[in-house]
């Protein structure tokens, strides 16, 4: 039983909840990951594409070979960029602190993934959007995690996923 309390203490349902969650989070980024990490390791453009397109995806391959330093955790982050945010506001959406999310933004801008960008509607402020090379890179993102999101479809059932996400949806949604 997770946790130290007390071999006769009774720990209320839930309370490992938290450490599920990031767990389940932490394997479905981790294998992810891996997927990614073999993509990059190819090393002839031709082995790539020849490595399984209708699987991996073709363009997935190419982004790949072209920064194997990209980490799924990047593509989270592109994704809560989404249309253009300010730092602060994507430290709210990603729940880390202003400083954090400004550590990650100018990784990610040297990456060349992200660029920032006067806000139009403050002047003091800049704006964080993605790049043509962090739109491929997201993209990718997107299509590793739907393949992995089908993996746990099969071996938990439609429903159950379906029902997962929603409740999360539900429990986690800003504002």
């Amino acid at each position: 039983m997770p946790g130290s309390i007390g071999s006769d203490a009774v720990v209320p349902r839930g309370s490992e909840l938290p450490l599920l969650l990031l767990r389940g989070f932490r394997a479905l980024i981790d294998d992810a990951q891996v997927e990614l990490a073999e993509l990059a390791e190819l090393t002839e453009p031709a082995e790539r594409a020849d490595s399984g397109p209708a699987a991996i995806g073709a363009a997935a391959t190419k982004v790949a070979a072209a920064e194997p330093d990209f980490r799924l955790l990047h593509g989270v982050v592109l994704d809560a960029i989404g249309e253009g945010i300010t730092a602060a506001g994507l430290g709210r959406r990603l729940g880390v602190s202003k400083q954090a999310a400004a550590k990650t933004v100018t990784a990610l801008e040297h990456a060349g993934y992200v660029e920032r960008v006067p806000d139009p509607a403050d002047a003091r402020a800049k704006l964080v959007r993605i790049t043509p090379l962090g739109r491929r890179a997201l993209w990718r993102t997107t299509e590793t995690m739907a393949r992995h999101r089908r993996m746990w479809v099969e071996r938990l059932g439609a429903e159950s996923v379906d029902g997962m996400e929603e409740a999360l949806r539900t429990m986690t949604a800003e504002g």
